[in-house]
């Protein structure tokens, strides 16, 4: 496949990462997508940043880490929506990853997420982007692959580990760098756990984790 960009180095390094990603290099492939955000001028043009921002959700998504993934489709979608430009992803490789991460979090949610990743600015958006290769992917799998535990069914998986987090006596910015996410996006973790709970404070969410979880110790 093939990028249909306007500059010629964003477009190479771009099929690049395509090129790694089907044959499984993701932490090459990450990597590579690193670099190509680190190159500022390319988040002044709108189109390469929402194709960037698919590439990176597509990584997401084979790492299982289907609520970040699902809310940089949602920005690439977003932009490609605000300037008038067909999908150009509404292919094979496109239409698999909304699959996977409609199965993974459920309709309703991943619309939710979608709209959220809407609200987000280019800086929070490629923030999420930008990992180190394979930091995540042992825990972040659970997303897709593997069931919350039972006494945490009403959670998603990238919620359960905010919870346990918060149970541990992590404040935002800590809970923030060892997920690897923005204050404001481990925030609306926090008040969506709440929320879902019928909790009204961080005190009483960590007395929850102690009841239900069979992992806390």
């Amino acid at each position: 496949r093939t990028f249909s960009l306007h500059d010629p180095e964003a477009h190479s390094l771009l099929n690049l990462v395509d090129v790694q990603l089907r044959l499984g290099e993701r932490a090459a492939a990450q990597e590579r997508l690193n670099d190509w955000f680190s190159e500022r001028r390319r988040m002044r043009s709108l189109e390469l940043a929402a194709v960037g921002l698919w590439v990176a959700a597509r990584i997401a998504t084979d790492e299982g880490d289907a609520e970040r993934a699902a809310q940089m489709l949602g920005w690439s979608d977003d932009q490609l929506k605000r300037l008038s430009i067909s999908d150009p992803h509404a292919d094979e490789p496109d239409i698999g990853m909304r699959d996977r991460l409609s199965a993974a979090l459920g309709v309703e949610r991943f619309d939710e997420l979608r709209a959220a990743g809407r609200e987000l600015t280019i800086e929070q958006v490629v923030e999420m982007a930008v990992r180190v290769p394979g930091a995540r992917t042992s825990t972040s799998r659970q997303t897709i692959t593997r069931p919350a535990p039972a006494g945490l069914d009403p959670l998603t998986a990238r919620e359960i580990e905010v919870a346990r987090l918060v149970a541990a006596g992590k404040s935002t910015r800590e809970i923030a760098e060892t997920l690897f996410i923005s204050a404001r996006t481990t925030q609306t973790h926090v008040t969506n756990i709440l929320g879902k709970l019928d909790l009204e404070s961080r005190a009483a969410l960590a007395a929850w984790v102690v009841r239900n979880d069979p992992d806390t110790i």
